[in-house]
């Protein structure tokens, strides 16, 4: 929803819609507050379930946290370099305005943000490694052609299954990390 609100805040009152980020920045702290009581009982749960856990648990594997965190910080680049390099090719490259380079950032970012959510349910069944592998596998030569495409229907489309492939395995990530 950030680069939505952004980009049309931006594009409707210039730099005075920067306002409008406000919102979000002061309601968050109030239903944090709000939920504070609710967010410290989980906490405090979740801390004595990881305690039980590691005293079960083997030795930490650190060559295999190595590898999750190169794919984390991989991925990291990755992400914020699209999100730089959206916009900045649409309106230069594309010669689209800024408000319809915007749009096709949140295109992105919605998409991401569903491949993330139903990633996780996918990576459950084929398993946390067999997603990360597939779906970074699938995205670099997506990633390769990308800035090729002259055409901005296809780019825009092509934006679609970069998003799907760069956040699907969001989760499996994450799950592999807290082994």
């Amino acid at each position: 929803l950030g680069p939505i609100i952004a980009s049309s805040s931006l594009t409707a009152f210039g730099m005075k819609g920067t306002i409008v980020l406000l919102i979000p920045a002061v309601l968050m702290p109030l239903i944090v507050l709000a939920n504070l009581k609710e967010l410290n009982r989980i906490t405090a749960a979740s801390r004595g379930e990881k305690k039980r856990k590691k005293e079960l648990a083997e030795a930490d594997n650190w060559p295999a946290f190595a590898k999750v965190t190169a794919v984390i910080t991989s991925r990291s680049i990755v992400n914020y370099g699209m999100i730089t390099f959206i916009p900045l090719y649409f309106a230069s490259a594309m010669l689209l305005s800024e408000a319809a380079a915007g749009r096709a950032l949140a295109l992105f970012s919605v998409v991401a943000a569903a491949a993330t959510l139903f990633g996780g349910h996918a990576s459950d069944r084929i398993g946390f490694s067999r997603m990360i592998k597939g779906s970074y596998t699938l995205l670099a030569p997506l990633l390769l052609l990308f800035p090729l495409i002259g055409n901005i229907y296809l780019a825009l489309l092509l934006l679609i299954p970069i998003a799907v492939m760069l956040s699907s395995a969001q989760g499996a990530t994450i799950a592999l990390g807290q082994k």
